[in-house]
């Protein structure tokens, strides 16, 4: 008996010994994964972070030839810029107003901007003009919204290319892109023309404030449809 109740307590002790250690060997696992956790998780970050920075640019790249078609009207096509591909470009045409001087007539320089807004597959919001006591002509032209990106799937990419900066909406999902151009026509002698040009861009954000946002462009709308109004006027 006594033999048996002997077996029994070295029995337990071994049990007891061996839950101890699988206690704490289990214990530093976890303490280990849980040390090693944050960097797995950052990695994953940066690893996702790449992955929507690709898609973003292909859907950007992949829009290109549609949102501005003020490039592909009649002129020298090398007179255009580029597309900005980076922060850095994307600064090299901004101002914050363009103004271009054109030997022609104040009707045909109004009718050239017209054009050249109608080319883009946008309206005429309004326009106006008045005569001096000088004789000279003074005029304003307004484009309606032009879109330029639909499509919550590519729309953030391109705006981020065109815009100087987009307006920072925690969890936003933009459905569209639009610029709108201002267009203010001074004739300053005959056949001499001054035309000053103000664009905006706005789009709606559709998932978290549900509202419509404007910004300021990074120039390249405006240049292009510059180009394009001196192009016309070449071709009169």
């Amino acid at each position: 008996m006594k033999y048996f109740i002997y077996l029994l307590i070295i029995g337990l002790l071994l049990v007891w010994n061996f839950n101890s250690k699988f206690t704490i060997s289990k214990a530093a696992c976890q303490q280990e994964e849980l040390l090693e956790e944050p960097d797995a998780k950052k990695e994953a970050k940066k690893d996702l972070k790449k992955e929507e920075k690709k898609l973003e640019n292909k859907e950007a790249n992949k829009t290109d030839s549609l949102i501005h078609p003020a490039a592909n009207t009649i002129g020298d096509q090398s007179e255009y810029p580029d597309p900005p591909r980076s922060e850095s470009e994307k600064k090299k045409l901004y101002k914050e107003k363009y103004i271009a001087e054109f030997n022609a007539s104040f009707q045909d320089v109004t009718g050239a901007i017209k054009k050249a807004i109608e080319e883009t597959n946008c309206l005429i919001m309004k326009s106006k003009n008045s005569q001096g006591d000088d004789g000279l002509f003074t005029g304003s032209i307004t484009s309606d919204f032009c879109v330029f990106s639909m499509g919550t799937d590519s729309t953030f990419g391109v705006l981020k290319k065109y815009s100087m900066a987009v307006p920072y909406v925690y969890g936003g999902i933009w459905e569209n892109g639009r610029v709108q151009y201002k267009f203010l026509i001074k004739e300053t002698a005959q056949n001499k023309v001054q035309v000053t040009l103000k664009g905006e861009l706005s789009g709606m954000e559709e998932h978290v404030s549900k509202k419509v946002y404007f910004w300021e462009s990074n120039g390249y709308f405006e240049t292009c449809i510059l180009i394009s109004v001196k192009n016309k006027l070449k071709n009169k």
